[in-house]
């Protein structure tokens, strides 16, 4: 199929809406922070969601100072500065950036936001080139307004949004149900380990400890004497290449783990047996510590460790990744990362001492667990194959390579 015969203008960013720079409150006044409003900067942004869950909020009060800030839902904010350049996402709801960020407020009249998103986010990479090879490379306000696009009729505009935007819905519903499942697991790990309120628990007397009272048939044990925390390779950036061949394999950083997805591949004899599999268990303990993830495939960087339990029957798998994941072993990585710029906490993993359970309590936690948690991975493996089909469509859509002009598409959700 071709292009529709219906003129595709070269037309300005600056025409699509309102730009707005984002600004960030005096960091001081712990006032204007709070849980109102979604505070967006590009650590929030992955390379893969449409929108984002953010770290910081701000107040009523942060959003009256800077109200003439405010982005309404369906903004698309854009990182124009550093080197995340081109990240992007839109807004679910009334939300603010900080200064590395130009959003653009669609015109809804003439363009449908979502499909702003869609156009900004093919030419991430051709935005890119243009703040050039600076050692801070940046898009200013004026330069990103000027950057022209080619841009179709507003009904093909919505026909494509509707396209593209039915596999983001469908990821984004699936992201809520991995929340869900997560959660409902993790609940049962608060009940069971922290709270001790496990089954049979009225028949069990409690006993002091160095970590407080436990149940008295439970035992004090260090992590690293129950399992290997395997570390990963680095395999030199000459050897990095961006589209899988033949004999490669993707190979996961440290960034790589919040989005369950990497972007780079290796030679597959590059990775010297370092790799992960979809059941594994990883967690950083360089560069952003104690992100725990499991989920991923592929060789992995020397920030991550593999935990790779020395007995199954002693240690289950779900138990192992909420405990990692709990403030207590959370708490010790904090405690014993070193370094400004970039963390480093191996030495944390000889001081995660922890309440260890009996084997048939942990054995029961892995039966209602690991049901979830398999969950998690088979919706997680879905939500890959849908962004890989919506990434094959994206420039073929955005092109007018495959026209959707005649296509009879259900409009609803789109703006009118």
């Amino acid at each position: 199929m071709v292009r529709d015969a219906s003129p595709w203008n070269l037309t300005a960013v600056g025409k699509l809406g309102r730009i707005v720079t984002g600004k960030t409150p005096p960091t001081k006044r712990t006032e204007y922070f709070g849980d109102n409003y979604p505070f967006i900067t590009p650590t929030d942004i992955d390379q893969y969601s449409r929108t984002v869950e953010t770290q910081r909020s701000l107040s009523e009060e942060g959003r009256q100072y800077l109200r003439n800030y405010l982005l309404p839902p369906r903004a698309i904010c854009f990182v124009c500065i550093g080197a995340t350049i081109g990240k992007i996402c839109m807004t679910k709801t009334p939300s603010f950036s900080n200064q590395q960020i130009n959003t653009v407020i669609a015109d809804e009249a003439n363009h449908d936001p979502r499909f702003v998103y869609y156009l900004l986010r093919h030419n991430a990479d051709y935005i890119k080139a243009i703040a050039g090879g600076a050692a801070t490379p940046i898009i200013n306000k004026s330069a990103f307004s000027r950057v022209e696009l080619t841009v179709p009729p507003f009904p093909t505009q919505r026909k494509i949004a509707a396209i593209l935007s039915a596999y983001d819905d469908l990821i984004e519903n699936n992201l809520r149900r991995i929340k869900i499942l997560e959660e409902m697991a993790q609940l049962i790990y608060q009940e069971w380990f922290v709270n001790f309120r496990f089954p049979g628990h009225e028949n069990v007397e409690m006993a002091d400890s160095e970590l407080g009272m436990i149940p008295g048939n439970w035992r004090l044990r260090r992590l690293g004497d129950m399992a290997h925390f395997v570390r990963g390779i680095e395999p030199g950036s000459k050897n990095y290449l961006n589209e899988p061949h033949e004999g490669t394999v993707p190979f996961i950083r440290v960034g790589d783990l919040g989005s369950r997805q990497s972007g780079l591949f290796i030679p597959q004899e590059l990775a010297r047996g370092r790799l992960l599999n979809r059941h594994d268990i990883a967690i950083t303990l360089d560069g952003t510590v104690g992100i725990v993830q499991m989920g991923l495939t592929g060789a992995y960087s020397t920030g991550i460790r593999k935990v790779v339990a020395q007995d199954s029957g002693q240690l289950s798998w779900a138990y192992v990744y909420f405990l990692l994941k709990s403030e207590h072993i959370q708490g010790i990585i904090r405690a014993h990362a070193r370094g400004t710029t970039i963390q480093h906490a191996s030495s944390a993993i000889d001081h995660m001492t922890f309440v260890c359970p009996p084997r048939d309590l942990m054995q029961a936690f892995d039966s209602c667990a690991s049901p979830l948690l398999t969950g998690v991975l088979n919706i997680m493996q879905r939500n890959v194959i849908l962004r890989c089909t919506r990434d094959l469509l994206l420039p073929k859509l955005i092109s007018g390579e495959l026209d959707v002009s005649e296509l009879d598409i259900d409009m609803e959700g789109a703006p009118q």
